[in-house]
């Protein structure tokens, strides 16, 4: 699902006018039979000035928060996702793996891929971001990939929509990684 306009004014204005508006639309028509007498309201140049001042900064204020509201709304559809893996071996492996969503930094960030099994999510693959193709697409080169999951990939078992990315990495999976590469002799 993208980020649309049409979904953003929705989702700001869905909450205001399910409760808010009846709220606000009825205090307003009560407290105006209270408040203005049947001979009308007369205002003075300071309660028109403070009231110009309080619009203006109520509309500045709203702008300030729709605009900060859209890069909220923005970044809950802008996680990483792998979109497919594919048999490469132009960067210097087997793989490449695309990846869609924004991440801070570019090349040479380091991704955590997990496999969704059920409840649990296991390490997959840590990959080092290179660039983005023509479509907008990350590609990534894997650094390690476990084997097993990579063998019930290759058969089909799983597909790139069961792999979740995540950019930041815990210090223990790095750990592991290590650990893996000394026992190898990489």
């Amino acid at each position: 699902m993208l980020p649309t306009l049409d979904r953003y004014i929705g989702f700001l204005f869905r909450p205001f006018f399910r409760a808010w508006w009846a709220v606000v639309t009825g205090i307003a028509s009560i407290l105006s039979f209270a408040i203005v007498s049947p001979s009308g309201l007369t205002l003075s140049r300071l309660t028109v000035s403070l009231l110009v001042l309080f619009v203006s900064a109520l509309m500045f204020l709203t702008g300030s928060v729709v605009a900060q509201g859209w890069q909220l709304f923005r970044g809950r559809f802008t996680d990483l996702t792998v979109v497919s893996i594919q048999k490469c071996r132009d960067y210097g492996g087997d793989y490449l793996i695309l990846l869609t969503g924004s991440v801070a930094g570019g090349r040479g960030v380091l991704v955590e891929i997990k496999r969704v099994m059920g409840p649990v999510e296991a390490p997959f693959a840590l990959v080092e971001l290179l660039d983005r193709n023509a479509q907008g697409f990350h590609q990534a080169k894997p650094i390690w990939i476990a084997p097993g999951h990579l063998r019930d990939f290759t058969q089909g078992k799983f597909s790139s929509a069961d792999l979740i990315a995540n950019s930041s990495i815990g210090a223990d999976t790095i750990r592991g990684k290590i650990d893996s590469f000394s026992q190898s002799g990489v």
